[in-house]
């Protein structure tokens, strides 16, 4: 079972939001953007953060999440398609990644790092 991370609380109580389904966010809102070829499966730099801040609470993606003072921080690797440009799609993710965490969950949003691991040609 994974650790979970407050959100908010509320005078009923609690609400707790599982890492995986923030990382499900990134994930979508990440692929969702025109120029975004693929999640890159394993990150050399998120087996470090891991290691240090999470253990084995997330599983190996192109993905990182970390939720400090209730403020989202989101580590993303991708492979890019060799027509974007990857300054700029760069900006896109962490516009929409933004968005999509304060829309769907209500919470600060941090850091957004992208790094682009690779580039596809398109098919």
């Amino acid at each position: 079972m994974s650790k979970q991370e407050p959100t908010a609380i509320a005078p009923l109580g609690r609400v707790w939001i599982a890492p995986a389904v923030l990382a499900q966010i990134v994930e979508r809102s990440t692929l969702s953007v025109p120029g975004v070829a693929a999640m890159c499966s394993r990150h050399p730099r998120f087996d470090r953060l891991r290691g240090r801040a999470l253990g084995d609470h997330q599983p190996p993606s192109g993905v990182h999440v970390r939720v400090a003072d209730d403020t989202v921080n989101a580590e993303i690797a991708i492979v890019a398609r060799a027509e974007a440009n990857i300054f700029e799609l760069g900006r896109h993710i962490q516009r929409e990644v933004g968005e999509a965490l304060e829309h769907m969950v209500g919470m600060a949003v941090g850091e957004i790092n992208v790094y682009v691991d690779d580039v596809r040609a398109s098919a």
